[in-house]
């Protein structure tokens, strides 16, 4: 039986939450199942991930495939997802998140319809402990396929929707036509992934269902402060590559397309001057690299405006911290005595 969907699980010591993400791709519908490629791709884990994930494998041998190799994070397992996937849509789910399993019913249902859009967006929630935030499609008509310039995804409520790598299910075939592919041994390629495919995709429709369940607030997590300081040489890599591809390829995106692109470039570079406006130690090579990517920002008019009104946000104010030390060089860590990390 074809394969409608590939989901590629990045896996390295995650044997605490394993069992739940795999736990929510068994459907009650047997033909479901057969439709569905799960690759849990071991990226070396030390704990007994591998052996969790066999155990699935052996139990549903058409559905589970494990792939075990050498740590090289987590592009190298998107990379070697893309490589080996059967599915005519392939996607990316986290070891420690989850789906919901009526969800991926759905998602599989709309497949077989026959769609053949580069990008199927289907919602996501945000699962923090305390509180559990739906992000979905707005003022858009399910089912149907756009042109990826013919939705203002500003106007419409859908620019947050669109740039998220949870939300997104990509047709395998443009993955493969587009060369897409990610910077290995680092964090954060999803942003990477989402830029490449955002500027190769020609169509995108949106699926009526809720999907992924992204978990945040585990212990060690990647998007924490710490790891987003002492990670910071892994955004320059990202922002660099960025930056160079939409050199080349600006002329030939459309005004809303360049907006959803820029959102995505926006990310890297403002997360660098934050880092440096809020959290360095301010040396001379953090400066260096502040002024270098806030200046290339200001060569493109969309990403010049967003990257300007670029804000702090806390309890206590709301801050457009990259203009007043583009402005004054003051770093707001000196105006914020309350700020807490």
């Amino acid at each position: 039986m074809e394969k409608l969907l590939t989901i590629a699980v990045p896996t390295y010591n995650m044997q605490e939450y394993l069992r739940r993400c795999l736990d929510s791709f068994i459907m009650r519908d047997s033909t479901q199942m057969e439709q569905l490629e799960v690759l849990v791709i071991n990226d070396g884990s030390k704990d007994n991930s591998l052996e969790i994930a066999k155990e699935y494998e052996k139990k549903y041998p058409n559905t589970f495939r494990v792939i075990d190799k050498e740590n090289g994070n987590w592009g190298s397992c998107v990379n070697c997802g893309i490589e080996e996937a059967m599915g005519v849509y392939f996607r990316v789910v986290d070891a420690d998140d989850w789906v919901v399993s009526a969800g991926l019913e759905l998602l599989l249902n709309y497949i077989a319809l026959g769609k053949n859009d580069d990008i199927i967006i289907t919602a996501k929630r945000n699962c923090d402990g305390d509180s559990n935030i739906l992000m979905e499609p707005h003022n858009i008509e399910y089912g149907k396929s756009y042109n990826m310039d013919d939705i203002d995804f500003v106007a419409t409520g859908n620019r947050e929707v669109v740039t998220q790598m949870h939300a997104m299910n990509y047709r395998t075939e443009m993955l493969r036509q587009a060369g897409v592919r990610l910077q290995e041994n680092i964090f954060y390629t999803d942003e990477e992934l989402t830029f490449q495919v955002l500027i190769a995709a020609k169509t995108i429709s949106f699926c009526k269902t809720e999907m992924y369940q992204y978990y945040i607030g585990r212990e060690g997590q990647s998007v924490s402060c710490e790891s987003l300081y002492r990670n910071r040489t892994h955004f320059i890599k990202i922002a660099d590559r960025m930056l160079e591809t939409y050199d080349k390829e600006s002329d030939r995106l459309g005004e809303n397309k360049r907006a959803v692109v820029c959102r995505v470039m926006r990310s890297p570079i403002c997360t660098l001057l934050e880092q440096y406006i809020l959290f360095s130690p301010h040396t001379k090579e953090d400066e260096e690299i502040a002024k270098r990517f806030y200046n290339a920002s200001q060569k493109y008019e969309v990403l010049k405006t967003m990257v300007n009104k670029a804000k702090y946000r806390s309890k206590i104010c709301n801050v457009p911290f990259v203009r007043i030390w583009a402005l004054t060089g003051i770093h707001i860590n000196k105006l914020l005595p309350y700020y807490r990390r």
